[in-house]
């Protein structure tokens, strides 16, 4: 796996520390996620796990389920730098 930005949308959570992220799965679906804000940039980034299998690019997300992968769009996948808070 890899580090990455993956591009959500992101909202306010129910809590100060943590946010409703929005993911844009390979299918177009949508599912949602509360985060905790540390992962968050301030652009709506959040700090993921990438990997590719069979041609479909999974993102797994810092959510309490520490193993969630989703399936993504790759297009919504960037490269990190040392910046990134890992997961």
């Amino acid at each position: 796996m890899r580090k990455a930005w993956l591009v959500c949308k992101v909202e306010p959570g129910m809590f100060s520390t943590e946010r409703i992220v929005r993911v844009t799965q390979r299918t177009g679906s949508i599912t949602s996620f509360f985060i905790d804000k540390r992962f968050i940039r301030e652009d709506g980034r959040v700090a993921v796990e990438v990997f590719e299998r069979e041609g479909v690019t999974w993102a797994c997300l810092p959510t309490d389920h520490p193993y969630h992968p989703e399936p993504v769009r790759a297009e919504d996948v960037e490269p990190c730098n040392d910046e990134l808070v890992c997961p």
